[in-house]
């Protein structure tokens, strides 16, 4: 199961469970800033618990930018394909 949270209209939090209904994962959306009409958290906390232990991964986006249709070579950064 799944748990979501919204808060003023944003997703605030998500909650992932096992079946047996025990918190396996935990990831918070904060800090929301709107750019070109699209809201983006500038923070995501992510709780994984592994063992009863909560380990912790915040993440921060500074300078987003969002793909524009008239600014391609902006942000088309070509993938190399690799053979084995």
């Amino acid at each position: 199961n799944i748990l979501i949270s919204v808060k003023a209209k944003q997703l605030y939090g998500v909650v992932f469970l096992n079946p047996e209904g025990t918190v396996l994962r935990k990831q918070f959306f904060e800090q929301y800033q709107v750019i070109n009409g699209l809201a983006f958290p500038d923070r995501i906390v992510e709780i994984n618990i592994v063992n009863g232990q909560e380990n912790y991964q915040i993440t921060s986006y500074k300078n987003v930018m969002v793909d524009e249709k008239d600014n391609h070579n902006q942000y088309y950064y070509p993938v190399n394909h690799f053979r084995q």
